[in-house]
């Protein structure tokens, strides 16, 4: 798709950088642009080649314009979807670390940010080890494995055309990390993500999580499964 791609794409950026201490940085078409390359890539040092085409928008058309680049319908769940995405890199929280990601190079720079430059980590994800659909049925638990790494950086994916990921971790906080094998009922194994949340004490009080646990915030830990779609950042131990 060429500039068109990387026209949309740098709507998105814009969105969100706007939000301080936000992070979003693709990766570059040819593997090594700098942001002045891609700039002229997309023309916006140049008036008139294109007269249909703008380089200077309002954020107001921000979201129109990129539903029509991908054929989004404005009134469907995609476009609601997409805009609680936006709005949800924006939004700024007190004493959380947080950004959404869409590429390595930005992981590896907000995961440096947090923990220190050049620290080495590995991304863990939930998934299914056998070739089998996943169904909804019972799985009994296999083996449990600690991961000994207590630095460990959630991220969640968002719904958008590529991927997009929110990463965020509570400021003074400690998870601990597990990686669980589980066998369901038609042999199907799971190699799944569990996350501990040691400290809900600066949660938000109304969270879902303290209704289902049956307890108030920052009594308890509250524990869950990482989704095959999200990722969890850990440290590996020097």
């Amino acid at each position: 798709m060429g500039n068109e791609f990387v026209s949309c794409s740098f709507l998105l950026v814009l969105l969100i950088t706007l939000a301080h201490g936000n992070v979003l940085r693709l990766p570059s078409m040819d593997g090594g642009e700098s942001d002045s390359s891609m700039m002229m890539g997309m023309g916006v040092e140049e008036e008139g080649k294109d007269p249909d085409y703008k380089a200077y928008f309002f954020m107001k058309d921000a979201l129109p314009s990129l539903l029509r680049f991908f054929s989004i319908p404005p009134a469907s769940p995609q476009a609601l979807a997409m805009e609680k995405t936006l709005t949800d890199c924006q939004i700024e929280r007190p004493g959380e670390h947080r950004a959404c990601i869409s590429s390595v190079d930005s992981l590896i720079d907000f995961v440096g940010g947090i923990f220190g430059p050049d620290v080495p980590f590995e991304i863990l994800r939930t998934s299914v080890a056998t070739k089998t659909s996943p169904v909804l049925q019972n799985y009994t638990v296999v083996e449990v494995k600690e991961k000994t790494s207590t630095k460990s950086l959630p991220c969640h994916n968002l719904p958008y055309p590529y991927a997009v990921f929110y990463c965020h971790i509570l400021v003074d906080t400690t998870n601990r990390m597990f990686k669980v094998t589980l066998r369901g009922e038609n042999g199907a194994v799971v190699e799944a993500v569990l996350i501990c949340h040691m400290d809900t004490s600066k949660w938000n009080p109304s969270f879902f999580a303290f209704r289902q646990l049956g307890v108030e915030r920052g009594t308890t830990e509250a524990c869950h499964f990482a989704p095959a779609y999200d990722m969890v950042v850990v440290l590996v131990p020097n």
